[in-house]
């Protein structure tokens, strides 16, 4: 597509050790069928020099941080940079199928201005299978309620006004600072859904797996604590099935560390809670791959 037809999309890229993969990504951004995109990498590891390894063209800004911050501060410094009129994030072990950004764009502007994102179903790597969603508008229940992933943000397509209003990403937190990110999106206006896979998700580690089962109860806690309010606005019944379905996770994260009795610990008093919700949430968890995005 030529560039004088379409605005520019900032494809912003964090990354931290993963030269091989982040390789992939990068290349995959090349390829796409979009032609109007800028690319901004942001190098997390000052010990390394990436540009002895990745192919740097001219519509490509690296920034080098001179000391590790952190996923959320690497986004934040690309989204400081971003000159185009919406901004996508890929993370470095992911990469785009070569139609994503063509589509999203071509949506997003047929859209009114209610709506101030779009994002689209995803492929795992492995085992490969087509990760699906049906939520659009408002975006915050379902993710409250872990009921869809945005594979730490790969998905998105938002119009960048928007995400240097809200203050781009809360580099306070440990864990869920995509959802954190997206929920304050979700307040500005709608996301709207592409039912097609146009990404791939890698089969890297994501961050929280490095994280103890112990000190991720704790971060979950304090990030549970500051959506108190939000929980509490839709009503007690809502508010069980939420707070089951993120300890739930806390206890099979234990179970899978093969720790049992605190798993069980969690468990139980998942079950003291609210039996009912623990029953079906334990039901669909088994159906499902364990995330903890």
């Amino acid at each position: 597509m030529k560039q004088k037809d379409n605005p520019l999309v900032t494809v912003v890229i964090p990354t931290y050790k993963r030269l091989k993969s982040l390789s992939r990504a990068i290349n995959s951004v090349y390829n796409q069928t979009y032609d109007n995109i800028e690319i901004i990498i942001i190098n997390d590891d000052p010990n390394s020099d990436i540009e002895k390894f990745i192919d740097i063209k001219k519509n490509v800004e690296l920034i080098n941080h001179k000391q590790n911050q952190g996923p959320s501060a690497a986004r934040n410094s690309g989204i400081q940079r971003a000159k185009g009129k919406y901004i996508a994030f890929l993370d470095d072990d992911d990469f785009f199928l070569k139609t994503k950004i063509e589509k999203l764009v071509n949506t997003m502007e047929s859209l009114n201005n209610e709506w101030i994102g779009i994002y689209s179903w995803y492929i795992r790597e492995k085992p490969r299978k087509v990760i699906k969603s049906n939520t659009e508008g408002d975006l915050s229940l379902s993710l409250l309620k872990c009921n869809m992933s945005l594979a730490g943000g790969s998905s998105l397509l938002l119009k960048t006004d928007i995400v240097k209003y809200i203050g781009g990403f809360n580099i306070s937190y440990q864990v869920h600072e995509d959802w954190d990110f997206i929920l304050r999106i979700c307040k500005k206006g709608k996301i709207k859904l592409f039912k097609e896979p146009l990404f791939v998700v890698g089969t890297s580690d994501h961050h929280q797996s490095h994280i103890s089962p112990e000190n991720y109860l704790k971060l979950k806690f304090k990030y549970l604590k500051t959506l108190n309010p939000l929980i509490s606005s839709y009503g007690y019944k809502t508010s069980k099935k939420i707070y089951t379905a993120h300890f739930s996770r806390v206890a099979y994260l234990f179970l899978n560390k093969r720790k049992i009795s605190e798993s069980l610990k969690v468990f139980y008093k998942i079950f003291r809670y609210s039996p009912l919700d623990f029953i079906i949430e334990f039901f669909n968890f088994t159906k499902r791959r364990i995330s903890l995005e």
